[in-house]
């Protein structure tokens, strides 16, 4: 089995109330729609550069400044208009601006967001941008013969003004949700023949803290024992046998508050089994993702385990490969 790993960068807030752009380090600025550019930024530049669309906040604008006045290089983001600004959208941009950072060889990375993303209803906006920052990092290499020497990024400093509402508690839970979704990525990206039940169980398995989650892994033998003949009829036709997983966390909040339960289908690989799937052998390719529900419950009781919310949580997924040949 390969450990699940992930090299997260260090992330940092730093109190200023000067926002131009160090000179010891790479630097961006995140434009809105409709707002001025911070004069720190531009005073320097050619009209022909303050011209660009992405100073003006236009939405997918970019412009690379390189080391203009002696400051390292500068990268301004356009981000559209604020209203109606999606905390899935302020990931996903979070997510392709780093992936240009490292296209660019960026690997340290001062961030100036405007005053918007420092108000505190808008919070969760702001830490999903950041989320997406730290995402970019995430790749699959474990099946690579050959890993290529790709730039990554190592440290991302957040400039926040003196009213800012964003907080270090906001950085934590920012680094637990990121290892959660890169280990449920990971999962789905692992091929049938690789993330059979068996061996999700165990990668799940070398990532719980025994102290804070306690995990049960049924073999196919308990589960007979339990009647569960519906999930055993799926895998009667593969070689590789089901697997359930029972993960609980905070019990001793059960009967003081509701218990949180959830569960995640886990089909490891879905042939159709007798009614084979043919109709389109792209879709076929694509079943080693029907286990994303899992890889999602998962993930989570990770998130859970590292926030230790004062909450019971049951996570629940049947971990089964449907296949056919003569058992099925």
């Amino acid at each position: 089995m390969s450990k699940f790993t992930y090299s997260a960068p260090e992330i940092s807030l730093v109190a200023s109330s000067n926002s131009a752009p160090p000179r010891n380090m790479p630097s961006i600025l995140v434009a809105l729609k409709g707002q001025e550019a911070p004069a720190e930024w531009t005073k320097e530049l050619p009209v022909h550069l303050t011209n660009h669309p992405a100073w003006k906040g236009d939405l997918g604008a970019r412009v690379t400044l390189h080391s203009v006045g002696g400051v390292p290089p500068c990268v301004v983001f356009g981000a559209g208009a604020f209203d109606g600004f999606t905390a899935q959208e302020a990931s996903e941009h979070g997510e392709g601006w780093g992936r240009f950072l490292q296209g660019q060889k960026i690997e340290t990375v001062r961030v100036f967001l405007p005053n918007a993303f420092h108000a505190p209803e808008n919070t969760h906006i702001t830490i999903a941008l950041l989320k997406g920052l730290l995402l970019s990092n995430f790749r699959v290499t474990e099946f690579r013969s050959k890993v290529e020497d790709v730039s990554s990024l190592k440290r991302i400093e957040v400039t926040i003004p003196p009213n800012s509402a964003l907080k270090e508690s906001h950085l934590n839970w920012v680094r637990a949700v990121v290892q959660g979704v890169t280990f449920s990525r990971h999962l789905v990206e692992l091929p049938g023949s690789t993330g059979t039940p068996a061996e999700i169980a165990t990668r799940f398995k070398a990532m719980v803290d025994p102290k804070v989650v306690h995990l049960e892994v049924w073999d196919e033998k308990r589960m007979a024992k339990e009647k569960m003949g519906l999930v055993l009829a799926v895998g009667q036709g593969s070689h590789t046998p089901p697997r359930f997983l029972v993960a609980r966390y905070g019990m001793q909040y059960a009967g003081k508050k509701p218990v949180l339960a959830l569960v995640g289908k886990g089909v490891t690989f879905d042939t159709g089994g007798i009614n084979l799937k043919t109709a389109d052998w792209r879709g076929l390719i694509e079943m080693k993702k029907d286990m994303g529900g899992a890889a999602g419950v998962l993930g989570a009781m990770l998130v859970i385990q590292a926030l230790k919310p004062q909450v019971p949580v049951i996570v629940i997924t049947p971990l089964t490969f449907n296949k056919i040949d003569a058992n099925a």
